[in-house]
């Protein structure tokens, strides 16, 4: 039986592997355009080396890939980060983001100026749009992060002000106090 855990274990061992993993990213390779990793805040290092392995052709300049437009889309939002969920640490999103906005830079910059343009530049877009909420919502969120800073909250950088694409969206924020249920005896020794 294997779990989840297991299979991302089994399968960094696999393309990590001196001799066939070399094959097996060259088959992937060869079958592989286009990377979406969505929810990247919650990806962890054995995941990241995983998609590493995935894309390292992306960045080598190789001739092998001939005409072939190839992409990594990474979507992910620090402020939405389930911090420890499956050993996540969100920093390896950011780690990940300057890796591959460097490998970006370097294909570029040996490309020169001369000839036809193979490399495609990094784009690091914001994400304050939000879909989902409505601006009162959005205003609660922004007010919490103001009033306890982005560094203490973990955030590489100051955040955008966030933005409903429907301003004409209801929402409401409400503020309940704080309470503790009274021990119990079947809470054993860690309690509620």
């Amino acid at each position: 039986m294997a779990d989840f855990g297991d299979l991302i274990a089994w399968t960094r061992a696999l393309l990590e592997r001196p001799g066939i993993g070399e094959w097996v990213r060259y088959k992937l390779d060869s079958q592989i355009d286009h990377i979406l990793v969505d929810e990247a805040q919650d990806t962890n290092a054995d995941q990241w080396a995983i998609i590493d392995g995935l894309v390292d052709d992306f960045f080598s300049g190789a001739s092998e890939a001939g005409s072939r437009h190839r992409t990594l889309l990474i979507v992910g939002d620090f402020k939405q980060a389930i911090f420890r969920f499956q050993g996540t640490d969100p920093r390896e999103f950011e780690a990940a983001r300057g890796r591959y906005r460097t490998r970006a830079q370097a294909l570029l910059d040996a490309e020169g100026e001369g000839g036809e343009r193979q490399a495609l530049p990094f784009h690091d877009l914001g994400m304050n749009r939000s879909f989902r909420s409505a601006q009162g919502v959005l205003d609660a969120v922004d007010a919490t992060i103001a009033a306890q800073g982005w560094e203490l909250m973990g955030l590489p950088e100051e955040p955008l002000p966030h933005v409903a694409a429907r301003e004409e969206l209801p929402g409401s924020v409400e503020l309940w106090v704080p309470f503790e249920l009274p021990p119990s005896e079947d809470d054993g020794d860690d309690g509620e």
